[in-house]
């Protein structure tokens, strides 16, 4: 740092003797800008994108004033001065959502005579995973929502009510023949191809995560 007035760069040179030609110093002055952090400008997103875009561009928002956070999201942020980017950070932010697993049906009792005969071959085939809206006045959407474990994700528009249930199956058909129909079901979770996808009999993790990747 140059400080107002004169200053001196002083250079120490050592060599193998006085003798010795192999000594080559090739002193070099760039002069730049010191600017303080904290008055740069910084640009952010709220879905976890690089608020700087290609070439260098600027498509961030420009921060002024506190973030609100109302819902969980990655915010990731990037200062720039002079056209030059600084290194992102990005950080994870998690609201409560009052959303529970509320029953695991897994390793179910085998099919009776009647359910084989309508092929339904396998106790997995009636595995399913129930959750509540705990909340006593707020509608979910469960749209991006996703269950880790049975990788499932909820399509967008599917709600919750509260104080209401929500049941997913892995095969459908066989819930609804074991424990009838009127129940509101989204898409199950077998794979349509080769059938795999169920729960671990011997146990498992199961995790439930909101639209924006957090831990609910």
């Amino acid at each position: 740092m140059l400080k107002p007035g004169v200053n001196v760069l002083a250079i120490q040179g050592l060599n193998v003797g006085d003798t010795s030609s192999d000594l080559l110093i090739l002193p070099e002055l760039h002069l730049g800008e010191l600017v303080s952090v904290s008055t740069a400008p910084a640009y952010f997103t709220t879905d976890g994108s690089d608020p700087r875009g290609p070439g260098g561009a600027i498509i961030g928002t420009l921060f002024t004033s506190p973030i609100p956070i109302n819902e969980s999201q990655r915010i990731t942020a990037r200062t720039r001065v002079s056209n030059l980017w600084s290194a992102p950070t990005s950080v994870q932010f998690t609201v409560e959502v009052p959303l529970r697993i509320t029953e695991v049906n897994y390793h179910p009792a085998d099919p009776s005579k009647d359910e084989a005969l309508l092929e339904f071959s396998f106790d997995d085939d009636f595995e399913f995973v129930e959750l509540m809206n705990v909340d006593a006045n707020a509608t979910l959407d469960l749209g991006g929502y996703a269950i880790n474990g049975i990788n499932y994700t909820f399509d967008a528009g599917t709600m919750v009510g509260p104080g209401q249930r929500i049941v997913i199956a892995r095969n459908v058909a066989a819930f609804e023949q074991r424990w009838g129909t009127g129940i509101a079901l989204p898409k199950e979770y077998r794979d349509p191809i080769d059938n795999s996808n169920r729960l671990d009999s011997n146990g498992e993790t199961l995790t439930l995560t909101d639209d924006g990747g957090g831990v609910i």
